[in-house]
């Protein structure tokens, strides 16, 4: 959104964006970085058992005999191949350097020790997936599709990991609104 927004002949699609829909740093009062929260924001139109299950697991593919299962590439195999040193650390730490060096320059040396390629720093890392849509027809309110209990067995980043189901009523409303924000009308 960040590109989109400040490019006007850019479309509203980037294919092949790499970094997380988000990212969130917690630092001391030095300015080092304690934590870093980053994760994948999804809206579909409607959300049934099915939606989250290719979000989460991807879409559908078939064998050489025709049985189908799930590709595997959707958000928690993204998550799983992260580094725990997130894509979007790096542009934050741009956007901190061009706003303001001096006032963020802890913080910006705090992420140049977690980003080097030798000896990075490690700080804990929270993974967050946020899902949201309209719910479907005769979905019960407060009914849950994503299990909240446990991780899925398919998380394997060994990193905590917070789901977030939020439902809409119009929802599409809600995201055409946001993204009219974003461009002019010509």
């Amino acid at each position: 959104i960040f590109a989109l927004a400040r490019d006007p002949a850019r479309q509203r699609a980037v294919y092949g964006r790499h970094g997380n829909d988000f990212i969130a740093i917690c630092v001391d009062s030095a300015g080092a970085i304690k934590g870093v929260l980053a994760g994948e924001a999804k809206w579909r139109k409607t959300l049934t058992p099915s939606t989250i299950e290719t979000l989460m697991l991807g879409g559908w593919i078939k064998d050489g005999a025709g049985n189908k299962s799930r590709s595997g590439k959707g958000i928690l195999f993204e998550l799983n191949r992260e580094s725990n040193a997130p894509h979007g650390l790096r542009q934050l730490q741009e956007i901190l350097k061009a706003s303001d060096p001096e006032q963020f320059a802890a913080t910006i040396l705090s992420m140049d020790e977690i980003l080097a390629l030798k000896g990075p720093v490690i700080v804990p890392r929270t993974d967050l997936i946020v899902i949201s849509g309209n719910g479907a027809p005769g979905r019960s309110p407060g009914e849950t599709l994503i299990p909240f209990s446990m991780a899925p067995v398919e998380y394997v980043a060994g990193r905590p990991l917070q789901i977030v189901e939020i439902v809409l009523d119009g929802g599409e409303m809600l995201i055409d609104a946001l993204y009219d924000t974003l461009w002019s009308k010509v």
